[in-house]
């Protein structure tokens, strides 16, 4: 009796096994590919002859090529967190390097819906999103395979005698594989090239020998007067030639030798890349995988290489917002492979393709669209338009000027929302693909200028805004800061009951206010923090800082968004809620009372000084 029962277990084990393979095998394993920084145009199959990419350029012989493939915002922290959660901006909240997703959000990205659909994942390289925590174990329970790094990543971790991040990222990659082969499910790999991220000179010597700088392009756009059509805070901003540092391009003072070595480096960390890209191929080979593997390859946003005399990324133009995207799917019949598409898609389409080729529930809050019917050939109604923002932002020499934006067919609508009164800019991409006419400010062009500005305001208005920058809504909230000088004197919450700051109620609704608690590079605060706003003697609102939000440059946003008496004075008060060791953590403060209309007080006592501080009112 026993040895039939043991019998039929093993049967079912059998069976189970057996359909567990055969269900396996009938959903598609993934590939993920990204890059850091990789303009559209630096792959041979994008009609560059001077770049040598024969693994991608033969991905797209025999897959999908998407021509006009854009990033919803061009820095690689908010694009990485919008290839993860298929969300924009400004409903994701990543809009900085240093806030990482939270529980419910990292539950919401692509690779953690595939993990409890049954998907073996792992990811490798730079992970991008909270980068400033330091903290590299951060993710790494939500994948079954984790060898990510938080923040860049480096090229060489040996030295130039060991392995350059191009070959690790392969190595991880069939180390990977054989662990999926084992495990008997559909697997999801993430790869996050550093390339051709900077420093450039850390590209691999031998693939830079095999490269002539005079071969190199030198761009139509390199010259004086593309220069002179930018306006002058563009000029003043990080992108810009002197705002660059000693070691880099300067316009008007450089060669086109220079420029021409530049960019044989940063063509030398891509041809690295793609070199990787083929070894990765081939290991899906080794292990019988290649039949049934998704590959898709995109970038995190393009580059300015001096076009204009520009560098780097951020900008709203097309050097910036236009990346690389190719797929590969080898279960797609003959008259679907290779196909060079026109429409265009946005990196918020990534993670619902990626769940829908993989049979999974794509999650209501995702605001891409699934590119698996342009994939199979069909030609669906598609997007007539779409928006981008930027609003990361640093200050001093290293300006980013804030933008939202919209393109419409061959039209393009740019607001720089840092600006004030916000500067306009509209350019007809069919006479204009430079985009060095602004017709903005030609009467000409009003009704097209009128109709892209409502575009760009209803697209606003339908995507959630979950931490406003409140530059984009200067019609509609008051901001007030406590000072303009540098803050240059800490104030330790160590030894003290509180912290607290005054100020006037300069309308009839308080929204927020933000401050900085340094702790001086480290992970996170020592605890938590009560947050109190008072208005005569009584509480408002309380609030909690929790310690894993505090960080030595996180602003911390406090939303108050309360009734307050215009005219009022109001009060902020901090209280450290557990003990505080000394110089662990602090919270900004002028050296002497800039600001005229309240105080700064310890223990609820006035001090002759003023915290830093920035006030949010509707108006």
């Amino acid at each position: 009796m026993f040895r039939g029962w043991k019998w039929v277990l093993v049967v079912a084990i059998a069976v189970n096994l057996v359909m567990g393979a055969d269900a396996a095998s009938q959903r598609p394993n993934i590939v993920f590919m990204l890059t850091d920084d990789q303009r559209w145009d630096t792959l041979g199959c994008n009609g560059n002859p001077a770049i040598k990419t024969p693994n991608l350029d033969a991905m797209a012989k025999d897959g999908v090529n998407f021509q006009n493939s854009f990033v919803v915002s061009p820095i690689c922290c908010v694009s990485r967190a919008t290839v993860l959660t298929g969300q924009y901006m400004r409903t994701h909240g990543i809009r900085d390097f240093n806030k990482p997703f939270t529980p419910e959000q990292m539950a919401q990205t692509y690779p953690c819906v595939l993990r409890r659909d049954g998907y073996f994942t792992g990811f490798t390289g730079k992970w991008g999103v909270g980068a400033e925590t330091y903290n590299y174990d951060l993710y790494k329970d939500e994948f079954d395979f984790w060898r990510g790094q938080v923040d860049q990543d480096e090229y060489w971790l040996d030295g130039k005698n060991g392995r350059h991040q191009n070959v690790r990222m392969s190595d991880d990659a069939d180390d990977f594989f054989a662990q999926a082969k084992k495990s008997g499910k559909p697997f999801c790999l993430s790869i996050s090239f550093k390339a051709p991220h900077g420093p450039w000179d850390e590209c691999q010597p031998e693939i830079l020998e095999t490269i002539r700088d005079e071969d190199m392009p030198v761009p139509a756009l390199f010259n004086q007067a593309a220069w002179d059509a930018q306006p002058d805070f563009i000029k003043r901003s990080i992108g810009a030639n002197e705002a660059r540092d000693a070691r880099d391009f300067k316009f008007n003072k450089g060669t086109n030798e220079h420029h021409q070595h530049l960019v044989a480096q940063y063509y030398a960390l891509i041809q690295g890349m793609d070199a990787s890209v083929g070894r990765i191929r081939e290991s899906l080979k080794k292990y019988g995988f290649d039949e049934n593997t998704v590959v898709i390859f995109t970038g995190d946003n393009g580059y300015f290489l001096h076009e204009k005399g520009l560098i780097g990324k951020w900008l709203p133009y097309e050097q910036s917002l236009r990346v690389p995207l190719v797929v590969y799917d080898p279960r797609l019949p003959a008259s679907a492979r290779g196909q060079v598409l026109a429409e265009d898609v946005l990196n918020v389409d990534i993670a619902p393709t990626i769940l829908s080729l993989a049979g999974a529930a794509v999650p209501k809050q995702m605001e891409g669209t699934d590119l698996s019917p342009l994939l199979r050939g069909e030609h669906p109604d598609w997007r007539k338009d779409f928006f981008f923002e930027h609003t990361y932002s640093e200050t001093g020499k290293r300006t980013i000027p804030k933008s939202v934006g919209v393109r419409v067919g061959h039209w393009k609508y740019i607001r720089y929302i840092s600006e004030t009164p916000p500067y306009e800019q509209l350019f007809d991409l069919k006479r204009d693909a430079d985009e060095l006419n602004n017709l903005a400010g030609n009467a000409e062009y009003g009704k097209v200028l009128k109709i892209l500005s409502d575009r760009c305001d209803f697209w606003r208005g339908s995507l959630v805004d979950n931490y406003p920058d409140y530059q984009e809504y200067q019609d509609e909230y008051l901001v007030c800061v406590t000072g303009t000088e540098k803050a240059n004197n800490p104030v330790q919450f160590a030894n003290v009951k509180s912290l607290g700051q005054t100020f006037l109620a300069e309308t009839d609704h308080l929204t927020c206010c933000e401050l900085l608690m340094p702790t001086w590079g480290r992970g996170e605060g020592p605890c938590d923090v009560k947050a109190e706003l008072l208005q005569d003697g009584k509480v408002l609102r309380t609030l909690t800082i929790a310690k894993g939000d505090i960080e030595n440059t996180r602003i911390q946003r406090l939303m108050f968004d309360t009734p307050v008496k215009k005219g009022d004075e109001l009060y902020l008060r901090l209280t450290a809620d557990g003990p505080v060791p000394p110089s662990r953590m602090a919270w900004w403060a002028y050296g002497t009372p800039v600001y005229e209309k309240g105080t700064a007080f310890v223990n609820d006592e006035p001090k002759n000084y003023s915290h830093e501080l920035k006030m949010v009112f509707k108006k």
